[in-house]
């Protein structure tokens, strides 16, 4: 399989989310709306990144998030940890996890929450949104049944090091914007 260029796979996820209606102006109101500007503490927005986007927040108690379809898949990782319960459901799932430090949320493109709430503010959460694109047979290499892309879950309180290394990384480039920032966060995109 040929290798496809940096300009290549950025215009390859930018058709393929035209394609599906999204544009990038949505993702980023679908962003707002579902958590507010508020709590924003970093974001890559004016990083050029293709192929995802990420921003850490902070979020207060109570209700963060209502009646929300997300156009991409959502992997939000606690930075710091801090004992608060984050309390969620969609699509029929509900789930009740403790923060800990390096625990992982993750939100399958498509799916409608029906609520987030917290029972205690949470200093420092790491939302990385992937887009559909990502899981397509082209993007893994391999000839998926699209069943099998669909069967994503909605899925909390899990803990992977290779994904809490992956959003340490992130954070760390969001926090403290490096000359080799783009290329570390290209590296580690499928191909």
């Amino acid at each position: 399989m040929q290798e496809l260029s940096t300009s290549q796979k950025t215009r390859k996820s930018r058709d393929s989310r035209r394609s599906l209606g999204v544009t990038p102006e949505m993702v980023r109101r679908h962003r707002a709306e579902k958590y507010s500007s508020a709590g924003l503490l970093a974001s890559s927005a004016d990083r050029g990144w293709s192929g995802l986007s990420a921003e850490i927040r902070s979020h207060s108690e109570g209700v963060v998030a209502l009646k929300s379809a997300q156009p991409d898949t959502e992997i939000s990782v606690d930075v710091r940890g801090n004992g608060a319960v984050v309390t969620r459901q969609a699509g029929g799932v509900f789930e009740r996890t403790v923060a800990a430090r390096g625990t992982i949320w993750l939100s399958p493109a498509g799916l409608q929450e029906d609520f987030v709430a917290l029972s205690d503010p949470v200093p420092e959460i790491l939302h990385i949104y992937l887009p559909s694109s990502h899981f397509s047979p082209d993007s893994l290499g391999v000839d998926l049944d699209k069943s099998v892309i669909a069967s994503l879950r909605y899925e909390s309180g899990f803990q992977d090091p290779l994904l809490v290394g992956i959003a340490s990384a992130i954070s760390s480039e969001l926090k403290i914007k490096t000359s080799a920032g783009r290329l570390l966060v290209e590296t580690r995109k499928p191909a």
